[in-house]
C-alpha cells in the first residue's frame, strides 16, 4: 500500500511539473509568463519584459541630466538598444547605426533624467495603519492594491524601489515578468523586531495580535536574542529578501513602544548584520531615537532609516561618515496630516517633526551619504514620491544633489549601481522625461503631471505628451 501511495504521488508530481500547474515548482503552461529569478545573495535588478520590437530608439533635443552631478547638457540625446543604453551625449556626438531602423523622438527641450529610486516604500500599505484597515481588508485585495500602487509609482517617475516591509515576493515576480506594470523592486519581505517593540502589534488589555488577525504573512516577525535574530534573517533571505530590515528603536505606529526606546539591541543587530553579509545582503535599520541609532552604527548596517536622534549627536554623524552608512531621512512623513490618527500616534509623532528636519540638515552639512526615501504607504501616498526632492533641498541640498540622492545614491545603496541610477552606456534604459528644468525648480518633479514619459528597460510605460 505504501509503495502504491509513493508511485501515485510521483505520478501526480510529474504531471504537475509537465503541465506547469501553478504550484511555484518550476513548470509553466503555455499561457503562464516566464518569471525571472535571482538568488537573494546576488540580488540584481531583473530585466524588464517584454522586449521591444524596435531595437533602436533615439531620444534627442532634450536637457540631459545624467545623474552624475555635472552641468545639464543642452541638445542631449540617448541612443537605446533593446533594454540598455547604447550611447548618451550631445546629439552631434552620437554615431547612429547604419542600415538599421532607429525610432527617433524629439523631446522639444524637455529634461532627460535617470529613472528615480525610492529607497523606502511600503507598496502593500495605503496610509495610516489602523485597526479597521488591518482587520477589514482581505489579503488578496491588499496585494492587488499593491500592484496598483506599483503602477502609480512608476508613472510618477520611480523606476526602482526598495520595499521595506509588506510587498510579497509574488509582486516582484509579477512586475519582473510583465504581468503588471511597476518599478524594479528590492524586497525586505518583512522586518525583524523585538517583542513589545516596533514590530509588535499586540494590543494591551485584549492581548489581540493585529498582525496575526490580519492573516498577512508579510507582517513583522518578532525575534528575541541573537539566535532568533540570526534565524529570522536566514528565513527572510530564504523567502527572497534582497535587503533585511531590522527595528533598532520603537516607532509611532505600534502601540507598546516609543521612538526613543531601544528595539533590537546591539548583539541582536550584529547577529542580523553578520548573517546578511554572509549572503551579501544589505541591512536597513529603522532607528529614530539616539540609542538605537548608535547601536545600528556600531553594528555596521547599510542604512539608517529616519535617524531623528542624529539631531543632537555630532559623534553619531561622524561615525556614519567613517563607516559610509547611508541616511534615508524620509522627510515626506513630516508633511503628512495627522488628522484621523489615533491619540497614541499623534502623541509620539508630534515632537519628531522638528528633530527630523534638524537631523537631516546636520547630516547633509557634514557630508553623510543621503538616499531618497519617502515611507510611501505609511505616511505620504504613492505617486507623490518625488516631492521628497523638494524637502531635501529645503534641508540644505542643491537641486542637483537632491536629484543624485534620488538616482545615483539610491542605486548605490541598493547595490544596483552597475545597472541603474545614472544615464550611462551599458546601464538599463530607465529614463524619465520631465517638463521644465528641475535644476532651476526642483518642485516640478513632485507633480506627476510634469512627468511626461517614463521608460523602464527600453519600454515606454507612460507617455502623456
Amino acid at each position: 500500500m505504501q509503495c502504491r501511495k509513493l508511485r501515485w504521488f510521483a505520478w501526480i508530481s510529474g504531471a504537475l511539473l509537465t503541465t506547469g500547474l501553478a504550484l511555484g515548482c518550476g513548470g509553466k503552461s503555455e499561457t503562464q509568463a516566464a518569471v525571472p529569478s535571482s538568488a537573494p545573495g546576488a540580488d540584481v535588478p531583473t530585466p524588464a519584459a517584454p522586449a521591444r520590437s524596435e531595437e533602436f530608439q533615439l531620444l534627442h533635443n532634450g536637457l540631459l541630466i545624467d545623474g552624475l552631478g555635472g552641468e545639464p547638457i543642452d541638445d542631449g540625446a540617448i541612443l537605446i538598444r533593446g533594454q540598455r543604453i547604447a550611447a548618451v551625449s550631445k546629439l552631434a556626438d552620437i554615431d547612429l547605426p547604419e542600415d538599421v531602423a532607429v525610432k527617433k523622438t524629439d523631446l522639444r527641450g524637455a529634461a532627460i533624467l535617470p529613472g528615480f529610486v525610492d529607497t523606502h516604500v511600503h507598496l502593500l500599505l495605503s496610509g495610516d495603519v489602523d485597526v479597521e484597515e488591518i482587520l477589514g481588508t482581505d489579503y488578496a485585495f491588499k496585494v492587488l492594491l499593491a500592484a496598483k500602487h506599483a503602477e502609480t509609482s512608476v508613472g510618477a517617475g520611480v523606476t526602482t524601489v526598495r520595499d521595506l516591509l509588506g510587498a510579497p515576493y509574488g509582486l516582484k515576480q509579477a512586475i519582473d515578468s510583465g504581468v503588471v506594470a511597476g518599478p524594479r523592486i528590492q524586497l525586505s519581505i518583512s522586518a525583524l523586531g523585538p517583542t513589545g517593540g516596533h514590530s509588535d502589534f499586540t494590543l494591551r488589555g485584549s492581548g489581540w495580535d493585529l498582525a496575526t488577525l490580519a492573516a498577512c504573512p508579510e507582517m513583522p516577525r518578532l525575534v528575541d536574542g541573537a539566535d532568533e535574530a540570526r534565524k529570522g534573517a536566514r528565513a527572510l533571505m530564504r523567502a527572497g529578501a534582497g535587503v533585511i530590515k531590522a527595528m533598532a528603536t520603537g516607532g509611532t505606529t505600534t502601540p507598546n513602544d516609543d521612538p526613543n526606546f531601544v528595539g533590537l539591541d546591539l548583539d541582536e543587530l550584529r547577529a542580523v548584520v553578520k548573517e546578511a553579509r554572509n549572503q551579501q545582503v544589505p541591512v536597513a535599520v529603522h532607528a529614530q531615537g539616539l540609542r538605537g541609532v548608535e547601536n545600528a552604527i556600531k553594528a555596521g548596517v547599510s542604512s539608517i532609516e529616519h535617524g531623528y536622534g542624529l539631531a543632537n549627536s555630532p559623534g553619531a554623524i561622524g561615525a556614519m561618515l567613517d563607516k559610509g552608512i547611508y541616511l534615508v531621512p524620509t522627510l515626506s512623513t513630516a508633511h503628512v496630516s495627522m488628522e484621523g490618527w489615533s491619540e497614541f500616534k499623534r502623541r509620539k509623532r508630534a515632537p519628531l517633526t522638528e528633530l527630523q528636519t534638524k537631523s537631516t540638515k546636520h547630516a547633509i552639512r557634514a557630508g553623510v551619504k543621503i538616499a531618497m526615501g519617502t515611507d510611501a504607504g505609511v505616511g505620504p501616498p504613492h505617486g507623490q514620491n518625488l516631492r521628497e526632492l523638494q524637502y531635501l533641498v529645503e534641508a540644505g541640498m542643491t537641486p542637483m544633489q537632491a536629484i543624485q540622492a534620488g538616482t545615483k545614491e539610491g542605486a548605490e545603496l541598493l547595490g544596483w549601481q552597475e545597472d541603474v541610477g545614472t544615464l550611462e552606456k551599458g546601464k538599463y534604459a530607465d529614463i524619465v522625461i520631465a517638463k521644465g528644468n528641475p535644476v532651476e525648480d526642483i518642485t516640478l518633479l513632485g507633480n506627476p503631471e510634469n512627468i511626461l514619459v517614463v521608460i523602464k528597460g527600453g519600454k515606454v510605460v507612460k507617455d502623456r505628451r
